[in-house]
């Protein structure tokens, strides 16, 4: 039997068609083809949703909860396990206050509405602030610094369907998905119609020149880490020539004099210098933007993990805004969705929300960056974190520095993981409790239908039997907080705040998702998600709201946090002893791979005239650390670029870098640009 259904495994969300049969009292999953009907993604399959149907039967897969004897994981029940963790959790918050109990957040939990609810309305209902999430790992910076400059955290989405020129920040887009917040894989498609048929352009800033790039108009080849003088350097090509939108800058934003001020230093031909590519290249790539009658920037992860990620995401805006591209069709738009994300964005304001206790940064959606976490950790005093509690996410496997996250997740006085499968952070948990696989859980998701170029909802039914005692988070998430019964005194949050994530933490959310499609959908709607393809389809979003929620209702192009940051700004200094750029940030542009999906490669990738041999054993340092690995040839990169990406198991990156240093608005670590030498292992 055939069943139409949505990709849960990365952020694509792409329509498959699955196979399914009975096998006795089982069903099996026999094949997955892509959908070529499915408005978004029209008919993509990539490797891991191939391998996800052994996945689910992978001998490291966890199917019932594990327990710490001595150094081994012990199976236990699940009611033992819920007790067991309750108990602790309680004596840890009466011990030590409310903040004393933690969660990391995983990617997954961004991809289901109940888990994302629930892991959220837990901590809400807990008290606690420390809420660690991945959202350091691009969308982060964007959404703080939109809030500086928009008023509000918007997901800002880039229209990249309506655009007459094009400037990736990357060059593996049609490889993998197309950036933060931004999912598509028809994207492609539909700009090479425009190609055709508009004469539409587009061009690739990157160090890798992939089919992509070479396709291009034109290729970039930009050192890592470069993006924010890339950025500021187009800025500036652009006022050089007086090309700014004069017009849309009077009327709809302020503070453009500093805006000129802050960036006067910072010529086109200095900022070329600093990426390593041709003036020309960054002048002319500035002249096409401003020339093109709607002209967007699509960023990826990798564009926001430098030395200056806040600064990266204020050029970012502001070259839209001076282009009069932000908040317009065809540029960087705001989507109103049929379930609006705006008024809980608005509501989650990093204004007036609670902050960390060691960096002292506010919530970005009520999460605070997973970097931050064994500060909080190894940091005494009041409010250290002496509880975790890991939800589908791996911080030792996906966080920079792992001796110093694993210090801090040693020194925890409870470790609880709720996984798929054992991982590094399982591996040294104290409880390990089994969830289920995309495949086995049926959802409808609601939130992400405010993150796509189309109004999508779509209703992902189980296709299989969880095995043994996995269960969905939200269901894992509600027996724990039902078992941890955290009182009401104290608390970051407000009392309303407080009481309405107890009852969020363990309702029916089941039923809430259902009256949200019956409020906000057209009447055929259930009807259609109830049926094949288990999709509602409401056409292309409207590309036109104009939210910009600060007092003037205009967009401020130099907000104060940031004007500090640029005067402070110093070009990288040349290191003769580490004559290579590192880049790390190649593992955040795929799903992260783990134990279930496939191992990825974690092999250094250089180029055959950085004068290492395929194969080869070499050693990497930094200023940080250093690290193995085996050379592998890749001639579309950069001669001087060493490309070992960070979060893929087998590889060391993460021993190269530091969470010593972060970026003071965003919290987002430097994982691209270092200086690094490659020696041959003794």
């Amino acid at each position: 039997m055939q069943v139409p259904t949505h990709c849960r495994l990365c952020d694509g969300a792409c329509g498959l068609l699955a196979e399914v049969r009975r096998d006795g009292a089982a069903t099996v999953i026999t094949e997955l083809r892509p959908d070529p009907d499915d408005p978004v993604s029209e008919g993509h399959l990539c490797d891991l949703a191939r391998a996800s149907l052994e996945a689910r039967r992978h001998p490291d897969r966890v199917v019932r909860p594990l327990r710490r004897a001595g150094d081994r994981l012990v199976e236990a029940s699940w009611d033992e396990a819920v007790r067991d963790i309750g108990a602790r959790l309680r004596a840890i918050r009466e011990r030590h206050g409310p903040r004393a109990v933690a969660l990391y957040l995983g990617a997954g939990p961004w991809r289901s509405t109940p888990a994302l609810a629930r892991a959220l309305a837990f901590a809400a209902g807990s008290g606690t602030p420390n809420v660690f999430g991945d959202l350091w790992a691009g969308p982060g910076p964007r959404l703080r610094v939109a809030e500086l400059m928009l008023g509000w955290p918007a997901p800002l989405l880039s229209d990249i369907d309506r655009a007459h020129y094009a400037l990736f920040l990357d060059a593996e887009h049609p490889e993998t998905t197309w950036g933060p917040w931004q999912y598509g894989m028809a994207h492609g498609r539909r700009l090479a119609h425009n190609m055709r048929h508009a004469k539409a352009r587009y061009a690739v800033a990157a160090s890798r020149r992939t089919d992509w790039a070479e396709a291009a108009d034109a290729w970039i080849p930009i050192r890592p880490g470069t993006e924010p003088f890339l950025l500021i350097g187009l800025l500036a090509a652009v006022l050089r020539s007086g090309r700014q939108d004069r017009q849309y800058v009077r009327d709809y934003t302020r503070n453009f004099d500093v805006l000129e001020r802050l960036i006067e230093p910072w010529t086109p031909e200095r900022c070329a210098g600093i990426c390593g590519v041709d003036p020309a290249a960054l002048s002319g790539a500035a002249l096409r933007f401003v020339r093109a009658p709607m002209a967007v920037a699509p960023p990826s992860a990798s564009t926001f993990v430098n030395r200056h990620s806040a600064v990266t995401a204020w050029a970012w805006h502001a070259l839209h805004a001076v282009t009069a591209n932000l908040l317009r069709p065809g540029g960087v738009y705001d989507h109103e969705a049929p379930f609006d994300v705006y008024p809980l964005a608005a509501a989650a304001r990093a204004k007036g929300a609670p902050r960390t206790r060691v960096a002292d940064l506010p919530l970005v959606l009520m999460q605070a960056p997973g970097t931050l976490l064994p500060d909080e950790a190894l940091t005494p005093g009041e409010g250290a974190v002496r509880a975790l509690v890991a939800v589908d996410g791996d911080p030792l496997g996906r966080l920079p520095d792992p001796g110093r996250t694993g210090r801090a997740l040693d020194q925890l006085e409870l470790l609880v993981a709720l996984t798929r499968h054992r991982h590094a952070t399982a591996e040294r948990a104290d409880w390990v409790l089994p969830i289920t696989h995309p495949w086995e859980e049926d959802h409808l998701h609601l939130h992400e239908s405010a993150l796509l170029p189309r109004q999508v909802v779509a209703w992902t039914p189980a296709l299989v039997e969880p095995p043994g005692e996995a269960r969905p988070v939200e269901d894992a998430l509600a027996d724990l907080f039902r078992a941890y019964r955290p009182g009401l005194r104290g608390g970051a949050f407000g009392l309303h705040l407080r009481l309405l994530g107890r009852f969020l933490a363990t309702a029916d959310l089941a039923k809430w998702v259902n009256r949200q499609v019956e409020w906000f959908l057209p009447e055929d709607a259930p009807a259609k998600l109830a049926e094949p393809p288990h999709r509602w389809d409401g056409g292309d979003s409207d590309r036109s709201p104009w939210r910009v929620d600060l007092p003037d209702e205009r967009i401020d192009l130099a907000p104060e946090p940031i004007r500090d940051l640029v005067r402070r700004l110093e070009a990288p200094a040349p290191d003769p002893e580490r004559p290579f750029v590192l880049r790390a940030s190649g593992g955040l542009l795929r799903p992260p791979p783990d134990a279930l999906h496939g191992a990825g490669d974690p092999s250094l990738r250089l180029h055959p005239d950085a004068g290492f041999p395929e194969g080869a054993r070499v050693v990497l340092r930094t200023v940080h650390g250093e690290a193995r690995a085996v050379v592998r040839h890749d001639p579309r990169l950069r001669p001087d670029v060493a490309d070992l990406p960070l979060g893929v198991p087998g590889s060391e990156a993460g021993r190269l870098l530091s969470l010593a240093e972060l970026d003071p608005i965003t919290g987002a670590p430097a994982l691209d640009g270092l200086a690094c030498s490659v020696e041959l292992a003794g």
